[in-house]
């Protein structure tokens, strides 16, 4: 867990006692921004998270301890630790309240000065659904765009177009020097 990001936010491992609140995440307009947007039930999430304890990746609730609610999520999959490179994603925040004042850069920022510097990892890569806004953040934060597939497939009858960006260790701090 990340403490007191900005005095303010922490990101705290998912646990059970986040499943309602995730669902209810997950179950949002957010969710039009995920490759896979589909509803999903209860016992579904449960299952995802019963396989979700069993692997690597990691996911974090985002909580404003100002107001004492979670906000959102963000998550890291799929680490090549051979390529020293990890996937982000799963970010989001889903507070109306909290949109527009500066907080997801403060948080990932924090996050992946956190990540840089705590392992090797030198690297970080991410898709996203072009049109997404959170495009510009993630420029603004020193991604780079590596690629671009127009009318991807996520799953049979949903097709998007999606942009693959990759952040340095190196452009990262160059970009984002206090």
């Amino acid at each position: 867990m990340l403490h007191k990001i900005g005095g303010r936010f922490s990101l705290k491992d998912v646990k059970e006692k986040h499943l309602s609140f995730l669902h209810n995440f997950r179950s949002s307009g957010i969710r039009k921004w995920f490759f896979d947007n589909r509803v999903i039930t209860w016992p579904q999430h449960l299952t995802w998270y019963s396989k979700y304890v069993k692997n690597y990746d990691r996911l974090f609730v985002i909580f404003d301890h100002e107001v004492q609610v979670y906000i959102g999520t963000v998550g890291f999959i799929d680490y090549q630790k051979e390529h020293r490179i990890i996937e982000f994603g799963r970010f989001g925040i889903n507070s109306r309240k909290h949109l527009g004042k500066g907080y997801g850069t403060l948080i990932l920022q924090s996050l992946f000065d956190h990540v840089f510097t705590s392992s090797k990892i030198e690297a970080i890569v991410c898709d996203v659904i072009a049109e997404n806004k959170i495009v510009g953040l993630y420029v603004k934060l020193g991604f780079v765009v590596n690629g671009f597939e127009e009318n991807y497939e996520c799953y049979p009858g949903r097709t998007v177009n999606k942009v693959s960006m990759i952040l340095s260790k190196e452009k990262f701090y160059e970009d984002n020097r206090n």
